[in-house]
């Protein structure tokens, strides 16, 4: 017989239009010209930030390693495991094969690339982002569920606000996933230690930066930040709270809020991946299990049942309505878990209407 799968628990997902933290080591894809042999092309780990600038002591590895210094500072991980991939090569399947091949590492949830010098032909930024969704969403199919932040090498001249947004609207159009979100360059790095520090339940803008970002290279306005965070990129901005002025990521938002979906914000997203990391859990034990059908459609609809239930009692992530259902598969060999999730939201905006007479 011809079966076509290897035993395993297959994810697929539809993404509707809107009408407890994990143990995690981020991913940081960096690009550079100069040639470290030791590293290149490889994932390599790291138990702390030393250790890691211990190998990336050449000045040409200046920006990467202000970067993740700045990350992991603003995170306070510098003492946490952390993954650097150099990738030299530069294509976009090579950054799909970095998701791929990586797979069965999956304390890895957040990625981040920084792009190095700005690349031509199918070396380009878009082409490499596509690199990263393709291997986002194949990672999402075989159950490991990762988010990917992008961070371009903005060439526009002048670097004038105006100029940014003209250029960040080249790269984020057509993306529209909600595993790929990107941002703004400016504070790059402390906005990237804001995602790794935030769990998951968490509106990645709600607490403020621990470090300085007060003094940001670009000077956007008002309409200007509208327009950023419309198109789906992250940035920092100082915002009035309580009568003092803090500064904190304006929004977490994925490439799919431009689209108004349902995992535009991230809080959604990342809520929705948790409990799917729990129901890949619950659905292990079943694999290969001499269950018969109804036997085992009952007992992974119990577990399933107390995962949500987890979920909604002791973490209130969930609106009503969030249920999965399992059900016979296609074959005598298979089941379907099929159903609706509905993570909370975050408040993005209160309108208050008074009427003085």
């Amino acid at each position: 017989m011809v079966y076509g799968k290897l035993p395993g628990v297959y994810f697929t997902e539809t993404v509707s239009t809107i009408s407890t933290p994990s143990n995690k080591a981020p991913l940081f894809i960096v690009e550079n010209s100069k040639a470290l042999a030791t590293v290149d092309n490889q994932l390599i780990s790291y138990n702390n930030l030393e250790a890691f600038k211990a190998v990336f002591t050449d000045t040409a590895y200046a920006d990467i390693v202000e970067f993740i210094e700045a990350a992991l500072t603003e995170a306070g991980t510098q003492n946490s495991k952390f993954y650097v991939y150099k990738n030299t090569t530069g294509t976009a399947a090579s950054f799909t094969s970095i998701l791929v091949d990586s797979s069965n590492v999956e304390e890895i949830e957040d990625v981040f690339y920084l792009e190095g010098v700005a690349g031509s032909g199918q070396n380009t930024f878009a082409a490499k982002v596509g690199g990263l969704k393709s291997g986002a969403n194949t990672c999402y199919t075989n159950g490991v569920n990762r988010i990917c932040y992008a961070i371009p090498a903005i060439t526009a001249a002048g670097e004038t606000p105006a100029a940014v947004i003209t250029a960040m609207q080249s790269i984020v159009s057509g993306v529209d996933s909600g595993r790929i979100a990107f941002i703004i360059p400016d504070y790059a790095g402390a906005i990237a230690g804001r995602v790794i520090a935030a769990n998951y339940n968490e509106e990645i803008g709600y607490a403020p930066f621990n470090t300085d970002v007060s003094t940001p290279e670009y000077n956007f306005s008002y309409s200007e930040m509208v327009q950023l965070q419309d198109m789906g990129v992250m940035f920092a901005r100082g915002e009035r709270l309580r009568g003092a002025t803090v500064y904190r990521v304006n929004l977490g938002v994925s490439s799919a809020f431009i689209s108004d979906a349902a995992d535009g914000l991230l809080i959604s997203r990342r809520i929705a991946d948790e409990l799917l990391r729990e129901v890949k859990v619950a659905c292990d034990a079943f694999v290969k299990a001499p269950n018969d059908i109804e036997e085992g459609l009952q007992g992974l609809q119990v577990d399933i049942d107390n995962v949500i239930d987890r979920f909604i009692t002791a973490r209130e992530v969930f609106e009503e309505g969030t249920e999965l259902i399992v059900e016979e598969g296609n074959t005598v060999y298979d089941f379907q878990v099929n159903g609706t999730i509905k993570p909370i939201k975050s408040t993005i905006a209160i309108n208050v209407n008074t009427k003085l007479s």
